[in-house]
């Protein structure tokens, strides 16, 4: 009975769960009809529309664009207020005191949030650029009470345009502390190239505004070079180290294959006399360390000795040492020493 209530439960939520997205598909694929657009907000110039037209039983889809609301002339001058305060306010952030520039003007593009436009005009280019920039002879030949430019920003809204005044003072105190010491340079060598015009040799002033002057200049770069020679370098010293190292090894195997007939003859004598393998190849190393000699052959017999002393079994130790030396000959006689372990010395002399 629990299990046919739950299997009923499940069917009606299910059902609803059906209904409810079928209406929410309904719902978003519906259409409202409207009688009226709205036009944008000042500044925004357009906004496009997908609209449904129905006409005599048949249907259109169109995208329809709305320019933005004319402006009456009210408002326009109403706007016209509004970015004038704007203008100031943002003036004074930019450029800090208008009544003391120092450097070229920070000039905004629009205000009220794009809605007013504004292009710049200078009332003196000899002084002011119209984008802002200040002249050479602001620096160089600066009245000593300075001067005021008046910046004209043109602002415009539609149709309606209108002409805002932002008079600038440039000090000639803040215009000389703004200076830095490359404008200065530079300033000085464009007049001595100036001066020179005629000359095929400029000669470079000693002093600019009372600082003496030294020139250089940069040689051509040639830092390649440097890692090219340590190239070259590592090659040689990989030519070098290579060919040092197969010279120590074509040494190694003549003394491994020049050692190999007495080693085999020294252990067959003593291994003879009664000596077992181990007592023979300890034999052989103390003999070898009491001269005063390099020998490739016994150095593996000594290492071989030491292993043993610290522990290593004497068939693993002969084993190793034929795969060390890495020529045939002595691979098997380390073989052959480990069977002997376990056969005695019996055919030792064989090989």
């Amino acid at each position: 009975m629990r299990a046919l209530n739950k299997k009923k439960y499940v069917i009606i939520i299910s059902l609803i769960g059906i209904v409810a997205l079928i209406s929410f598909c309904a719902e978003g694929s519906s259409k409202k009809e409207i009688q009226s657009i709205s036009r944008p907000k000042y500044g925004a110039l357009y906004k496009d529309y997908e609209l449904y037209v129905e006409s005599e039983g048949t249907e259109e889809k169109i995208k329809l664009t709305v320019n933005e609301k004319e402006l009456t002339f009210d408002e326009a001058e109403r706007l016209f207020a509004e970015g004038y305060d704007e203008l100031g306010v943002m003036m004074k952030e930019l450029n800090g005191d208008l009544n003391s520039i120092s450097g070229d003007l920070k000039l905004p593009e629009s205000v009220l949030d794009g809605i007013l436009e504004i292009v710049w005009y200078s009332a003196d280019t000899n002084y002011i650029e119209d984008n802002g920039e200040l002249t050479d002879k602001v620096y160089k030949e600066l009245l000593e009470d300075g001067v005021i430019v008046t910046m004209y920003a043109k602002v415009s809204a539609q149709e309606y345009t209108a002409r805002f005044e932002v008079p600038v003072y440039l000090a000639p105190s803040n215009i000389e502390a703004s200076r830095s010491m490359e404008d200065i340079i530079m300033e000085g060598l464009a007049d001595a190239e100036k001066d020179q015009a005629l000359s095929d040799i400029i000669t470079l002033p000693e002093e600019i505004e009372g600082k003496h002057m030294r020139y250089y200049e940069q040689s051509e770069s040639r830092w390649w070079k440097y890692p090219l020679l340590m190239i070259i370098v590592l090659f040689l010293y990989l030519f070098v180290k290579k060919h040092k190292e197969e010279a120590i090894e074509k040494e190694r195997v003549r003394s491994l294959e020049l050692s190999y007939a007495p080693i085999v003859t020294k252990l067959t004598l003593l291994t003879g006399a009664g000596s077992s393998i181990r007592g023979a190849w300890e034999h052989l190393a103390d003999d070898y360390k009491s001269k005063d000699c390099v020998n490739a052959a016994y150095e593996e017999i000594v290492r071989v000795s030491n292993e043993m002393k610290n522990g290593m079994s004497e068939q693993q130790a002969y084993s190793i040492f034929g795969k060390r030396c890495r020529l045939p000959m002595y691979v098997r006689l380390g073989n052959l020493l480990e069977q002997n372990l376990r056969k005695g010395t019996k055919g030792l002399s064989e090989r």
